[in-house]
């Protein structure tokens, strides 16, 4: 037997308010129609005052509410009197993405939903002071976490609303906000100042990496055609905010990692140089070799690897992942193997009292053989992808004769580096994965060739000691 509640507990606040809420719903059939009664001028009296929503009560259904709380984030931004309301609103609607993330794991919850059928896109696109930054932070980080949230299934509207965005040629869009100015750099910008620009730079790379991964399933051909040129759009900043990274007056390891990360996720995708009405692919892929080598030489090849630099280890991981997928790049884009000679770097000073250093890949040796104690060997990238990198430059003829002639002063020779790793039972699979492509690689190398390095202390079939 179920007894009715006494008139005491009727009278508890908690008690009342859900039977205050529980009537409106079910008088007037839902949610829908309770707020478009309260929105509505017309006041009817249809039941008691007590039964009648409070103002917190309103307010707490529009904000549970998830369509009518995101209509009301976009009335909010859209009648905006500064920029204050405007991040205030941005942050509601990432409220309700997290409440998304957490309650509909796996699917897309109210608010992807209702951000798909509600024309939002104009709302965000309002011109933004450029003296106020930090609002564009708050802005391209709510669009990171959607991109994000709905990956696997992104809206093609949404994607080539941020494409025609990106491409545009209106003043100061996003993809120059990327580099400084060449003004910018010269004057002394405050540290509030310095900060923000930095926190800029951080979120507009984040969001242009999720996009580059949003793309795996696209099959619309208008998106796709937008998504080709924004590759190689991107990659031209990107190369920008390389150089200038590495100019004296805007040194520092942050920015440098963030510019080599973003340039990892974009040259993971084929083709990123190949979309330029201007530049040849093969330029810009040897302008990334160029600033990408100038990078791995002075941060570890030149300072002795890990064991005497404790700086930049991000910045090795990063550079060598891009030299990897950039060699894949110039295979695919070069009609020739003339490119190879790209590579071919000076390694150590040189002086008048010396003779002019051997050019060739032997920047590359020292990081075949990376161990940082910091990680087990499982988890060393460096190593593994360095090995990757030379296991694609010696599926050309002449990477397999450069390499061998970088490995002249080594003990064994290059069959005595690789063959030693191969049957090493303490490596890796990864590892020794990639030192068998490069043996693969090595063994149809004609005999010719081999001749021309037996002269030397140390040729490509040098026995193993």
């Amino acid at each position: 037997m179920v007894l009715p509640l006494s008139a005491d507990s009727l009278a508890l606040k908690p008690v009342s308010d859900m039977l205050r809420m529980a009537w409106n719903l079910s008088w007037y059939h839902g949610t829908d129609s309770v707020l478009k009664q309260v929105n509505s001028e017309a006041e009817i009296q249809e039941f008691l005052d007590t039964l009648k929503l409070s103002t917190e009560d309103t307010l707490t259904l529009k904000m549970t509410h998830t369509p009518s709380g995101l209509k009301d984030c976009l009335r909010s931004i859209v009648q905006a009197a500064g920029h204050r309301e405007v991040r205030a609103a941005l942050t509601r609607m990432s409220f309700y993405l997290l409440n998304d993330r957490l309650s509909f794991k796996g699917g897309t919850g109210p608010c992807g939903v209702t951000l798909k059928s509600l024309s939002w896109h104009t709302t965000l696109n309002r011109s933004v002071s450029a003296q106020d930054e930090k609002l564009l932070i708050d802005i391209i980080h709510f669009l990171n976490k959607l991109l994000k949230e709905q990956r696997k299934n992104v809206p093609v509207e949404l994607l080539n609303w941020l494409l025609e965005l990106l491409l545009r040629q209106s003043p100061n869009p996003l993809l120059d906000l990327l580099v400084l100015t060449e003004s910018q750099t010269r004057e002394e910008m405050d540290d509030v100042r310095t900060a923000v620009r930095q926190q800029l730079q951080k979120e507009l790379i984040a969001l242009f990496s999720t996009l580059l991964l949003s793309f795996e399933a696209v099959t619309d051909r208008k998106c796709l055609e937008l998504f080709y040129v924004f590759q190689t759009q991107l990659a031209l900043k990107l190369l920008q905010c390389l150089r200038v990274t590495d100019a004296p007056h805007f040194y520092g390891l942050p920015s440098l990692e963030r510019t080599l990360r973003g340039m990892a996720h974009l040259t993971a995708c084929p083709g990123w140089s190949a979309h330029s009405p201007l530049t040849k692919p093969l330029d810009i892929c040897g302008k990334y070799l160029s600033g990408l080598l100038e990078v791995i030489t002075s941060f570890y090849v030149e300072r002795g690897g890990n064991a005497m630099s404790f700086m930049g280890k991000g910045v090795t991981k990063s550079t060598v992942l891009c030299l990897l997928h950039l060699s894949h790049e110039m295979m695919a884009q070069a009609q020739s193997s003339d490119w190879m000679s790209l590579w071919f770097l000076p390694l150590g000073s040189q002086s008048e009292d010396h003779a002019p250093t051997q050019q060739g890949l032997a920047w590359l040796i020292p990081l075949w053989v990376d161990r940082d104690p910091e990680v087990s060997v499982k988890e060393n990238r460096v190593r593994f992808t360095s090995l990757g990198l030379g296991s694609a430059l010696t599926t050309l003829e002449t990477g397999c004769v450069a390499l061998a002639n970088s490995c002249q002063n080594i003990s064994g020779g290059l069959w005595g580096t690789v063959v030693n790793i191969l049957l090493d039972q303490s490596e890796c699979s990864m590892v020794r994965r990639e030192v068998g492509l490069s043996v693969w690689f090595f063994l149809p190398v004609p005999l010719e060739i081999c001749c021309e390095c037996s002269c030397k202390p140390h040729s490509l079939f040098t026995a193993v000691d």
